[in-house]
């Protein structure tokens, strides 16, 4: 109930290894036979839950059976734990000692979504204090992680947060008080530019929001052509509304208005040939063109900034 983001987001982390547990099997048993088992279960019915785990009882070896079944049975999320326990005890965590485990939890086995939902929830405890487990993600690679670390830090304690962010090398220095400013800004932390992210129509996937919260510039711009902007005379650049709006305008076409939401591309040429006036108080996030195709192309690129 203290943070509904994080629910879901563990909540899709189980479909996800639960698809993976499938994918494994597929390289043990008869891959049709374990397509059959998956459609079955995603059914959804009594019926046809127990016809997947009768499947798989007729050719899955008997050691693995305690491991797999509890996790599929038609159960109680309580009957499916009792039945876990004897193989993966479960230990029990207050709200506090439950975010802290997210955080510290190796980023192989859990997303970077979660993360930061817990980072993000863990401001709504109660008596919450600059714990040392916090002050950590402060040195963390991943800079929303540190970005969310030292908004909360900042807003717990302004004098363990100076302390603390001496501590951090000049390089991490620099980059938190830019985002940390940018944030102060826009008017809103990281967790607000990854839900506007999440919502678009066109962000169906987990990945898509989070290539663009790790991968885009931000900018606030008022009543300024942006076309003019030395960053937009650099090659091709794809170009994300958040706030205000865009106004583009060339000889012989009518004008046309990019609202929040709405993407476009801009290339060093459309300055000689057009404008495109950001409304007061814009903010539009941009990323180079050739790092987005790469991205679309090559997989591992798109793992790099997941992760």
């Amino acid at each position: 109930d203290k943070a509904p983001n994080l629910r879901d987001e563990l909540e899709s982390e189980f479909y996800a290894s639960r698809h993976n547990l499938f994918q494994i099997l597929k390289l043990l048993y008869d891959k049709s036979s374990i397509d059959s088992v998956i459609e079955n279960l995603e059914a959804g019915t009594g019926e046809s839950i127990s016809f997947a785990i009768e499947l798989l009882d007729t050719f899955v070896v008997e050691d693995l059976k305690p491991y797999i079944f509890p996790i599929l049975e038609d159960n109680t999320l309580s009957n499916k734990i009792w039945a876990l326990q004897n193989y993966f005890p479960l230990p029990e965590y207050t709200n506090e000692s439950l975010f802290k485990a997210i955080l510290n939890r190796n980023e192989n086995l859990i997303g970077k979504r979660a993360k930061i939902y817990a980072l993000n929830a863990y401001s709504k405890l109660e008596n919450v204090s600059v714990s040392a487990d916090l002050v950590a993600q402060l040195f963390n690679s991943d800079r929303i992680l540190r970005q969310l670390s030292g908004e909360l830090i900042k807003q717990i304690d302004s004098e363990e947060f100076a302390r603390c962010r001496a501590r951090l090398g000049d390089k991490l220095r620099v980059d938190l008080d830019r985002n940390l400013q940018l944030a102060e800004q826009i008017g809103e932390s990281a967790i607000e530019r990854l839900e506007f992210f999440s919502n678009l129509h066109y962000s169906n996937s987990p990945a898509a929001s989070l290539f663009w919260l790790y991968n885009s510039s931000t900018l606030v711009v008022s009543e300024i052509d942006i076309l003019s902007l030395s960053v937009f005379k650099l090659g091709k650049k794809l170009v994300l509304v958040e706030k205000g709006n865009l106004l583009l305008e060339q000889d012989n076409y009518p004008p046309k208005k990019f609202l929040p939401g709405d993407i476009m591309i801009c290339n060093a040429n459309q300055a000689k040939i057009a404008t495109l006036k950001a409304a007061k108080g814009s903010v539009i996030h941009y990323v180079d063109y050739s790092n987005f195709m790469s991205s679309i192309y090559n997989y591992d690129y798109l793992i790099d900034f997941i992760r």
